[in-house]
């Protein structure tokens, strides 16, 4: 007997209908899937609730299926939906995923409410079906979009409360803890204080931002140029505004909420800005082109620290969330590096070695049958327990897959045994490699070793976490 075994993935809208609820759809899929003698576990049930079908990436249940699917052996031989609009509206990730998973996974897509065949005519209806979901989709997004564009030329609030507001009932009103501080910001911007020494100010007074975290110049700089505080709503119809607060397309309007500070005194920020105070300085040319960018952190808030041109400094000093400024010189700190990694490997790096030869190919080819007859062991159980077997079939199965099980491993065991004097190499001394080549070699070698190098200038230490497989 033939073992077909499912998953399930139902996906539903905020604003869709109890048809298209999850109950429903798994109601409609389990009836399919029993008629049709098809296995559904509860462990690959895949839901998506409040999900738009336009973007696969933005579904983790999704995606988590699609990973599931790509496991050997298999989990699964079909993937059972309610209709095709439920795997998705967007006609490339239909396209894509669905190419992926039966070329690559040998698993298909069945709608339980929509009868499609193979034959020509088939494909083309599939084809159809899909086109008609994502333009409803498309067309869903578009209506939604043109309302809270409209919202916003009413001056209404669409985004969550900033610092200094709170929503009450749909509308913004002020939260007074949170007003002095931005009424503080902007006194102090004004008074000549840069937005990284008015982020350090009120991280040393205890203040916290909404979130709970500590103060950054960019949040600072994103307080002092939001027109919110001077009764004005912003919005983008576009997408995110993000920092881009010049851009064309934003829409700024007269709100209904109390203002925290005047039109003036936001004007005179924004002034200060175009001076060019109050901008962030522009990284040098020599950022990020060190073979230890990405390793070096903080030995203060474990923070990031990047390469400046001729030094290593603390991300978060910059920003002022950490006390410390632990800047290390460029040539001091590739000293301390290479002085400590001869001291750990002199001798040499023992590493693991892979061998891709035939021999090796062969041993990983019997280790994935391994694994898939053991999957059709747990299956044929499966059968028995769902009623689809008797215990004589069960147990007939059972043994002529553990003899196939037996077999493999003793192959397996021998290859191994062959194999085990070649597994390990030494390559030369890592910091004599580290002295010569260009900066993305450099890297290469030493991020596969080197898991972090924490520096504290005011202990003036320099600790090196090497990865497991490469402790000294």
């Amino acid at each position: 007997m033939v073992f077909i075994f499912a998953a399930a993935y139902i996906r539903v809208s905020t604003d869709e209908q109890t048809e298209y609820s999850p109950d429903a759809q798994i109601r409609a899929i389990k009836t399919y899937a029993k008629a049709h003698n098809i296995t559904l576990l509860d462990e690959h049930i895949y839901i998506d609730e409040g999900k738009s079908g336009r973007s696969a990436k933005k579904r983790p249940a999704f995606m988590k299926m699609i990973n599931c699917a790509k496991k050997i052996p298999r989990p699964f031989d079909v993937i059972l939906v309610h209709k095709f609009d439920r795997f998705a509206r967007n006609r490339f990730d239909s396209v894509v995923y669905k190419t992926l998973l039966q070329k690559e996974c040998n698993i298909k897509v069945v709608s339980v409410t929509e009868s499609i065949d193979n034959d020509k005519i088939s494909l083309i209806m599939e084809s159809i079906l899909e086109a008609m979901a994502e333009y409803y989709s498309i067309n869903l997004s578009e209506e939604v979009k043109k309302g809270m564009t409209e919202k916003a030329y009413s001056g209404k609030i669409q985004n969550k409360a900033p610092i200094g507001y709170k929503m009450d009932k749909g509308r913004l009103v002020v939260d007074e803890k949170g007003a002095q501080i931005v009424k503080f910001i902007f006194e102090k911007f004004l008074g000549g204080d840069s937005p990284l020494q008015i982020a350090k100010l009120l991280n040393s007074m205890g203040h916290r931002t909404k979130s709970g975290n500590l103060f950054e110049s960019r949040q600072i700089v994103y307080i002092l140029k939001n027109p919110i505080y001077c009764g004005f709503v912003r919005w983008n119809p576009k997408g995110k505004t993000g920092r881009d607060f010049d851009n064309p397309n934003l829409i700024i309007k007269e709100g209904e909420h109390e203002k925290i500070i005047d039109i003036d005194t936001f004007q005179k920020a924004q002034v200060l800005f175009e001076k060019g105070k109050g901008k962030p300085k522009q990284k040098r040319a020599g950022e990020k082109s060190h073979f230890l960018v990405g390793l070096v952190r903080c030995g203060t808030c474990k923070g990031a620290m990047a390469n400046l041109g001729s030094s290593f400094s603390c991300l978060n000093y910059r920003r002022g969330k950490c006390k410390d400024k632990n800047t290390i010189g460029i040539k001091t700190l590739e000293t301390l590096v290479l002085s400590k990694l001869k001291e750990d490997f002199g001798d040499g790096v023992k590493v693991k070695c892979l061998h891709e030869d035939g021999s090796y190919k062969e041993y990983l080819n019997k280790s994935e049958k391994l694994e898939f007859l053991k999957l059709q062991l747990k299956r044929a159980k499966r059968a028995y327990l769902c009623g689809a077997d008797s215990l004589e079939e069960y147990k007939k199965n059972k043994e002529f897959i553990e003899g196939k099980i037996e077999v493999l491993k003793n192959e397996l065991k021998n290859m191994k045994k062959e194999k085990s004097a070649q597994y390990f190499a030494y390559i030369p001394p890592v910091f004599e490699v580290l002295k010569k080549g260009d900066t993305l070699f450099k890297f290469k070698i030493i991020s596969s070793i080197v898991k972090e190098i924490e520096f504290s200038r005011k202990d003036n230490t320099l600790k090196i976490t090497y990865f497991n497989n490469h402790m000294p």
